[in-house]
């Protein structure tokens, strides 16, 4: 699925968001027999997952984390983290899918 660059992924309702300040990991919880543990650009690309920042707010953010990797290379793995938490159910987008 390509997502448009205005859409503004937010979490599903129920989803537990756990983490540690001394871990760089962090935890989704979407129920008893599901959860997913969150590397730290997982943990970064959740957290900009409110509604607010769009696909391309986050992949700008992205691009000044990891100012070594090429723009397309961050946007196919931004993609490829939002589908997997999508079809999960972990999050939804507000905002046109095209």
């Amino acid at each position: 699925m390509e997502i448009n660059q205005k859409a503004c992924p937010r979490p599903c309702a129920r989803i537990y968001y756990w983490e540690q300040p001394d871990q760089s990991e962090a935890i989704l919880v979407k129920s008893m027999e599901q959860s997913k543990l969150l590397n730290p650009t997982g943990r970064l690309i959740w957290n900009l997952c409110d509604g607010t920042h769009d696909h391309q707010d986050i992949l700008e953010s992205l691009k000044s984390h990891f100012k070594d990797m090429e723009e397309n290379s961050l946007a196919d793995h931004l993609d490829e983290f939002l589908d997997d938490l999508l079809e999960q159910g972990y999050l939804w987008i507000s905002g046109s899918i095209t």
